[in-house]
This record gives structure tokens, sequence and C-alpha cells, in this order.
């Protein structure tokens, strides 16, 4: 079963902090069949949720696109990553997911 490994954890339980910005590089070329996205539902839009996008860009190449284009791009891009910049209203869980494979990801707790 493919998982996201994360600092070399499968399926970490993430924290991240309102008011700070994360990168998740994904230019592993193991990463390529597997764009990552952030839902407040767990396993995103595989399991019927919808991208969470406050604070959230996308990035190929080194250019910043548009989330479509992020995912149509994704496996033939050199440089790919997403940052987030924790919103204040951010709620208290988010997931890690990878975009039309279930169950690669885990849960982000958010804290203050």
């Amino acid at each position: 079963m493919a998982v996201f490994y994360i600092d070399n954890v499968a399926q970490d339980t993430l924290t991240m902090v309102k008011g700070n910005i994360y990168r998740f590089d994904q230019n592993n070329g193991s990463n390529a069949a597997a764009p990552l996205s952030l839902s407040e539902t767990e396993d995103g839009d595989n399991n019927a949720g919808a991208p969470y996008t406050v604070g959230v860009s996308y990035w190929l190449n080194n250019l910043e696109v548009n989330r479509t284009t992020y995912l149509s791009g994704f496996a033939g891009a050199t440089s790919r990553f997403i940052q987030v910049q924790v919103d204040p209203s951010a709620p208290a869980v988010l997931y890690y997911y990878a975009v039309g494979t279930p169950t690669m990801g885990g849960p982000i707790n958010i804290t203050t």
C-alpha cells in the first residue's frame, strides 16, 4: 500500500501553527503520481470531501499555478510543492491526502 512519508515517517500526524508557513516538497520521484492536497475531510475528494484552499498555494517548476494546473501538470514537473500559510480561521484538524489515491495521507492538528 502506498502512503506518504514525511520526514521518513509513514502517514505521520502533523502539527501546524496558525500564522506559520509550511512547504510540502514533492520533488522525490516517488511522488510523481500522488499530488498532495489538504481537506477538512479525511482523504479529501477521494472521500466526497472538498479540497481546503485557504492560504494554500500551488507551485510547479518554481511558478505559482492554480490547483487545476497543479494537478494536470504535476507528473511532468521537475519541481513541485504546495505552500500553506495557516489562516487564523483554520479548523482544528485538516487532512493531507493524495488526489486520486485513497488512504495515503493523515491528519494535521492545527494549533495557535
